[in-house]
C-alpha cells in the first residue's frame, strides 16, 4: 500500500484504512494482507524498543 501505516497504530484503524482504500476485508483480500503487514511492523517496532532498552 502506498499510504503506509498512518499516524494511528491499532488493528481497528488498519482495518478501517484498508476498507476505505481497498474495499472488502473478508479474510483473503489485499486489505487483509495490509492489516497483517501493519501488525508485523508494530511487533518489530516493539521488539526494537525492548532491545534498545536492554542495551
Amino acid at each position: 500500500m502506498p499510504f503506509g501505516r498512518g499516524p494511528l497504530h491499532a488493528r481497528f484503524f488498519y482495518r478501517l484504512i484498508a476498507r476505505l482504500n481497498v474495499g472488502a476485508v473478508n479474510g483473503q483480500s489485499l486489505g487483509d494482507l495490509y492489516v497483517v503487514e501493519c501488525e508485523i511492523k508494530d511487533l518489530m517496532d516493539e521488539l526494537r524498543g525492548r532491545v534498545g532498552k536492554r542495551r
